[in-house]
């Protein structure tokens, strides 16, 4: 099974935060499923962005709201997977 680009960074993102609290990798692989079933692809008018949390370091993840050619329409806010940061 070849990686998706977001399988990719996500797994890049792995490598260089190291071991990391099993709940939060839990939400994480919950979050690459939901991407890996295109639940979450750009022609269902959604996609995931993700950063760095200025609080802790971890994963912040936000939904983007897109049109029928994946460009951006609308966002929410950051929201950290470990310490449930909250970031425009």
């Amino acid at each position: 099974m070849a990686l998706t680009t977001t399988d990719f960074a996500l797994s890049l993102l792995d490598d260089v935060l190291g071991a990391r609290d099993p709940e939060e990798v839990s939400r994480e692989q919950d979050a690459r499923r939901l991407v890996s079933l295109g639940f979450l692809a750009p022609e269902n008018g959604q996609t995931i962005q993700t950063r760095g949390c200025s609080k802790c370091g971890a994963t912040m993840y936000r939904t983007v709201e897109t049109d029928s050619s994946g460009n951006p329409t609308g966002s929410a806010m950051f929201i950290c997977s470990s310490c449930g940061n909250m970031e425009a």
